[in-house]
């Protein structure tokens, strides 16, 4: 209805509508290869990693070409191919952001997270050990927090399919609110979890797969200076407060929300997902909390973000057209 009154193509609405997220992902990325630069961030063996990233990117975009010169009309698959095109790379914005911030002098606080977990009764390696008793519950765990990533393209296909272009706007803006969110906290709050350390010495204890004695090691050379360096044949990721995982499952709790037959799949998917950043991931109770709320507060500022339209705004009035003339000028 709206491309009619306007005398748009149903492509142009799209477009307009994807327009605000890539100008998120664009900022994301200009922060994260400034502060990367700042911190002096070295990049090794990156062809390995940004090769396929890349040759995934260009395919979803030769995708995209073709549905466009055949099928214009098409608008959800349009959406869905954009949406998993800025996925792909606000991934590699994360990514690089979150080893760039770990360069940074930060305050230690791993005695107050302990200390949080202990104030409401807490105990990590209690916990382990129960979920270590439990017939498949460690390994249910396990295979949810391994997943979750995978079940961001499935929410993308599933919201595009029903048409929910708004939701999954707001949720893709607020899945890059809460991630640059979390880095940042943790690049000013360092907390390592020696409880999920000490799980390796305690007879019984579950132990988290994504914390190991190589993430501890890894942390602690980014944060005291002796390691600058992003190796992409060899990613090692880092634990930090708050938890972006936890963050990411409230998100994808609540995407699907008021679907039939759909919200409870994935809100009991999510449940288990945020048990497994404790077993798996190594996290304390408080960085789930902590990431939690983050999340919260994402979803919350989404709308807002997407009622401003700036990207929008910019296109209508040419801004986007007159800046890069005045940086091509500035150049020259």
């Amino acid at each position: 209805m709206i491309h009619r009154i306007l005398g748009e193509s149903p492509r142009a609405e799209a477009d307009a509508n994807v327009a605000d997220v890539a100008l998120l992902v664009a900022a994301s990325a200009v922060l994260a290869l400034a502060s990367a630069a700042a911190a002096g961030l070295r990049f090794t063996h990156s062809c390995a990693f940004l090769g396929p990233v890349g040759g995934a990117v260009a395919f979803l975009g030769l995708i995209n070409f073709y549905q466009r010169a055949r099928l214009p009309e098409n608008k959800r698959v349009f959406f869905m191919l954009n949406i998993l095109m800025l996925y792909f790379v606000v991934s590699l914005i994360l990514l690089v952001y979150q080893y760039a911030m770990a360069l940074m002098p930060a305050y230690p606080v791993s005695d107050l997270i302990h200390d949080g977990d202990e104030l409401v009764g807490f105990e990590w390696i209690k916990f382990s050990v129960y979920v270590h008793k439990v017939p498949y519950f460690s390994e249910t765990l396990g295979f949810c927090y391994k997943n979750w990533m995978r079940e961001i393209f499935v929410v993308v296909m599933v919201l595009t399919y029903r048409r929910k272009f708004d939701r999954l706007k707001e949720f893709s803006v607020a899945y890059i609110f809460t991630g640059m969110a979390a880095i940042t906290v943790s690049g000013f709050l360092y907390s390592q979890s020696y409880d999920a350390l000490a799980a390796y010495s305690t007879v019984g204890a579950h132990l988290p797969t994504g914390f190991t004695q190589e993430v501890f090691d890894k942390a602690e050379r980014l944060r005291q200076g002796q390691d600058h360096t992003l190796d992409f044949s060899r990613l090692v990721g880092l634990v930090c407060f708050p938890s972006f995982h936890a963050g990411a499952a409230v998100l994808l709790a609540t995407a699907t929300r008021g679907m039939r037959w759909l919200w409870a799949p994935f809100l009991a998917f999510n449940v288990l997902v945020l048990l497994g950043t404790l077993t798996e991931g190594g996290h304390n109770l408080t960085d789930v909390i902590g990431g939690c709320l983050i999340a919260i507060l994402a979803a919350g500022a989404a709308p807002a973000y997407l009622r401003w339209g700036l990207a929008r705004r910019l296109m209508a009035n040419g801004g986007l057209l007159r800046f890069g003339q005045r940086l091509a000028a500035s150049r020259a």
